[in-house]
């Protein structure tokens, strides 16, 4: 909407904003169009007549720089620019500096360089040449490239300042910075040059389509793939009997978001729920492309419930033989590992004491196996084989198992209350017995924990080598030892147990009632152990001593570890002290939570759940029914939280993307919050629970920026080289199915020469050095065994994908049944 010249031009990283301005102090204002992906430009009110030549536009600030000094700001929410006074006579010909915090420098057509010092602009220092433009390193202000008349180029470093050679004599009138260290610098004739900003070496000349004068460039981050207006439809065609493609409906392609700041992308949905035919289908976008292929039909997920459930028995640690066909694949079949074996010649792998269980205030007498001996005396050995490796590392952690174990107890406790039929055919050795093998997998893992916890009912923390280990499990690294480590006892654990000790009873009772009497025995001996030792313990929790470097999942505090342990006496046995004494607990406000914080050091949602369920229960106190109130209360609030987030999010995702710093350890993609979808679904009996849990797991299964599943065998395009002790040392191709993945993290830290590689300059574009670089967040994501950021899957997450894939497999089974 002018005939002025223009001589600038910026926008936001997002491009929801963007300014052009020119000769006669016009300035222009962009507006995107987020109908059409477009935008249009139009007259913003200038204070000056004086001509501009600079813009730059950031995420708390604007300013805007012209002849004789001009300084025009604003800030991102103003309707005014106001007039700076004059530092200089000289023109500003560049405005550069990070958008996040308005740290800002200018330049001016003399070599004067100025810089913004709390908001208000000051004199830096004179180069004292004729130049016209410049850019910085967004990460060190004082470093940058600087370009002008006859081809000049000046190298700023900390107010070192050296002339480089561009490549050209050309006037440049323009330069911007495309990643952290390469830049281009255009001029009179569509001069263009590319260059690095931290060395000296020489500028290599680029080829523009026009030869014409060039006075201003940008850069805009744009998505990938941008449909035109309106968007094409999408032709769902089904895979015939003669395997070719039928179009059989035609659906709207909808614009979600414009450019998703997280993953750099527009995202498009295409809503075909009503549709309902089985078969196998895939999408077609004409000018596009195709989908993969997918398939509508009740079984749909029973492949993926099949393998997320499976990957907890590849996860076993000493089985007798090791894993073995049929139970395992040929492939993926391994020998015995990490066993405890009393026989001449056999190997007594886990465990003995560490040296630190001598200092711990829990110390019971045991015997020390000195570090480094090859061969521990048999004294200072405990048999504690069994139980799942937590991780991609071979170390078994009570804190983590009990929180796996728990999740798959109340997969059958629902099932069974829903009428879902529980399979006991997932192909584990136990198969057969009449028993659900979600059950028996939960078993593997609780005879474990019997095997931690002592006469007098403590329990050892965790089982671990003294340094990571490599290697096949078989016959992995101990770091010169032949001996893994038992760790002390805390009161977090003993509680923890013994709360997964009394649930079991439960569940065991119909199928087993001698091994129910035994398991509520033991939850006897924690609680026993526990009114014996009333202080958290060790105080402030547990750490890993000197040396010792596995896994650290730390509780500080065993006031709901204790809590849940009571709920669930109360719920097994009735005996009203013990429902006390968890409604005692939940006295604090803060305790009523339905979803709280990492699921390995904060057992609140456990605990209370176990208290709502103790309902029938009979003579209880009034106060009872009004704390399950209370819980109900607090259900409801979280659920409709997460409903919201889930709703209201671009990828509809549960997991929270409003703070990228927050995204990573599996946030995006394995969030504990998808469990909680299920246990909403059964205490309220809503189906929309359902809902919006299965739009939800839409993410981990595909429907992401980097359209992959992050579960391993699933999909068509799945992680290759996880960090899971057997695939990553098995030589086999590929990975064993069923494991899922952390999948995106917003930034780690270069302390690692691994993440170093990762997060590069070479591994990535735009550059990728810190959280507000411009690559986008949701994309930083590597496929290698070495980061386990990325790469690394645990059995929490493997416990509720088994769990909740399940639950849906099973529920979308009945309801077709019933339909028929």
């Amino acid at each position: 909407p002018t005939t002025k010249n223009l001589l600038a031009v910026d926008f936001n990283p997002s491009r929801s904003r963007g300014y052009a301005v020119g000769e006669g102090g016009v300035i222009l204002r962009f507006t995107p169009n987020v109908a059409d992906s477009s935008g249009v430009w139009v007259l913003d009110a200038s204070p000056t007549t004086k001509s501009l030549s600079s813009v730059w536009i950031g995420t708390t600030s604007m300013w805007i720089g012209g002849e004789k000094g001009t300084l025009l700001s604003r800030t991102p929410t103003g309707s005014v620019w106001k007039v700076t006074k004059p530092l200089t006579n000289a023109t500003i010909v560049g405005i550069d500096g990070v958008r996040t915090d308005g740290a800002v420098s200018a330049l001016c057509d003399d070599g004067l360089l100025l810089r913004n010092q709390w908001g208000t602009f000051v004199i830096d220092f004179p180069l004292n040449q004729p130049l016209k433009a410049f850019t910085l390193n967004p990460t060190f202000l004082k470093s940058g490239r600087l370009v002008g008349p006859g081809g000049v180029g000046v190298m700023l470093g900390y107010e070192l300042v050296a002339n480089f050679d561009v490549s050209t004599t050309a006037d440049l009138n323009t330069i911007v910075m495309v990643e952290e260290n390469i830049a281009f610098a255009f001029g009179a004739g569509g001069a263009c040059v590319k260059g690095s900003t931290i060395d000296y070496k020489k500028w290599r000349n680029c080829t523009l389509p026009q030869p014409e004068d060039v006075y201003a460039a940008a850069v805009v981050m744009e998505g990938p793939l941008r449909l035109p207006f309106p968007a094409p439809v999408a032709n769902l065609q089904q895979r015939t009997a003669a395997n070719e493609w039928l179009t059989v409906a035609q659906y709207p392609v909808v614009l979600e978001s414009m450019n998703y700041r997280l993953s750099g992308e527009d995202v498009y949905i295409i809503d075909f729920s009503s549709f309902k035919t089985i078969g196998t289908y895939r999408f077609s976008i004409d000018g596009v492309g195709n989908s993969f292929s997918f398939q509508i039909a009740p079984s749909a997920l029973d492949v993926v419930a099949y393998h997320t459930c499976r990957m907890l028995y590849y996860q076993r640690s000493g089985m007798p033989h090791g894993l073995q066909v049929p139970f395992a694949e040929a492939r993926f079949s391994r020998p015995i590992d990490h066993e405890f074996n009393t026989s001449v010649g056999g190997r007594r792998i886990d465990g003995a004491y560490h040296w630190s269980i001598a200092n711990s205030s829990l110390y019971d007498g045991e015997s020390i196996c000195p570090l480094k001996t090859k061969v521990c005396p048999a004294e200072t050995t405990r048999d504690v084989s069994g139980g799942w490796f937590d991780a991609g590392d071979y170390g078994k952690y009570m804190s983590t198992a009990v929180a796996a174990v728990w999740r798959l107890l109340v997969t059958v406790e629902i099932m069974k209350a829903h009428n879902l039929p529980i399979s006991d055919s997932m192909n584990i050795p136990e198969s057969g017995d009449g028993v659900p093998d979600t059950l028996n997998e939960a078993k593997w893992s609780i005879d474990w924990m019997m095997k931690m916890q002592k006469a007098d009912g403590g329990v050892f923390n965790k089982v671990a080598a003294e340094v990571w280990e490599w290697g096949p499990p078989a016959t992995s690294d101990l770091g010169g030892q032949s001996i893994r480590f038992i760790l002390p006892r805390t009161t977090c654990d003993t509680a923890t147990a013994g709360a997964v000790f009394a649930a079991a009873s439960r569940l065991w009772a119909p199928y087993n009632a001698t091994f129910a009497s035994i398991l509520l025995n033991r939850a006897y001996r924690a609680k026993r152990f526990l009114q014996n030792h009333p202080l958290n313990s060790p105080a402030g929790g547990f750490v890993n001593p000197p040396g010792h470097i596995s896994g650290p999942y730390y509780d500080i505090d065993d006031t709901d570890n204790r809590a849940w342990l009571a709920a669930e006496l109360y719920r097994t046995t009735c005996i009203t002290s013990y429902g006390e004494e968890y409604v005692q607990f939940i006295r604090n406000a803060s305790n009523v939570v339905a979803q709280g914080g990492n699921d390995f050091t904060d057992y609140r949602l456990e605990a209370l759940w176990a208290f709502y369920y103790s309902k029938s229960c009979p003579n209880e106190p009034a106060s009872f029914g009004k704390v399950r109130s209370t819980i109900l209360t607090s259900m409801k609030n979280t659920m409709n939280g997460q409903v919201s987030m889930t709703m209201g999010n671009t990828y509809h995702n549960v997991g929270r993307t409003d703070v990228p710093e927050w995204i990573g350890w599996g946030s995006f993609t394995l969030t504990a919050a998808h469990f909680y979808g299920v246990l909403c679904w059964h205490i309220f009996n809503d189906d929309s629970n359902l809902d919006w849990l299965t739009l939800s797991l839409d993410t981990v299964l595909g429907a992401n920026p980097l359209s992959m599943s992050f579960i391993t065998g699933l999909g068509h395009k799945y992680p290759m080289d996880p960090l899971q002790g057997q695939s990553r040392t098995d030589n086999v191709v590929e990975p064993i199915p069923g494991y899922a993945v952390m999948g995106p993290y917003g930034h780690v830290s270069f302390k690692s020469s691994y993440f170093a590689t990762a997060q590069g300059q070479k591994a990535n574009y735009p550059f990728l050095t810190q959280l507000t670089s411009p690559f986008p967040v949701l994309r930083r994501w590597a496929d290698s065994n070495l980061l386990p950021q990325y790469n690394e899957g645990v059995i929490g997450p493997m416990s509720w994908q088994c769990s909740v894939f399940q639950i849906l497999a099973a529920n979308s089974a009945v309801k077709a049944t019933a339909t028929k």
